[in-house]
């Protein structure tokens, strides 16, 4: 179930009716649109209809095109950004359930009470 005329304007299972392609065409060229006017923001030296095109590009290329700055791992980028910028690691641990644990602990007596007849 959906709400709204345009919810689902094209589908792969239902019936795609003409307004419905229009409206997702529309909504197609107003996201080209905003692609094309933040790469020209963030970079004003380049040409937009030359890469904007729809168009893909590997690392070579799109620094060719001077779509990026550079190709590095993502370790060199992170060393490279330690030398004058705070980096912050971050690691969580996910908190296992109380039952589970005691069950994993019991599991680990058995197995070792076992293990030595």
């Amino acid at each position: 179930m959906t709400a709204g005329e345009f919810k689902r304007t094209v589908t792969m299972l239902g019936e795609n009716t003409e307004k419905g392609k229009q409206k997702f065409q529309q909504e197609l060229e107003e996201t080209h649109g905003l692609f094309k006017q933040f790469v020209q923001q963030n970079r004003p030296h380049l040409d937009v209809n030359k890469v904007a095109t729809g168009e893909h590009w590997f690392g070579t290329q799109a620094l060719e095109l001077q779509l990026i700055d550079g190709i590095s791992t993502s370790d060199d980028l992170l060393l490279d950004m330690m030398k004058d910028k705070l980096v912050i690691g971050v690691n969580y641990k996910i908190k296992t359930p109380f039952l589970k644990s005691w069950d994993n602990r019991w599991k680990r007596v058995l197995m070792h009470l076992f293990s030595a007849i």
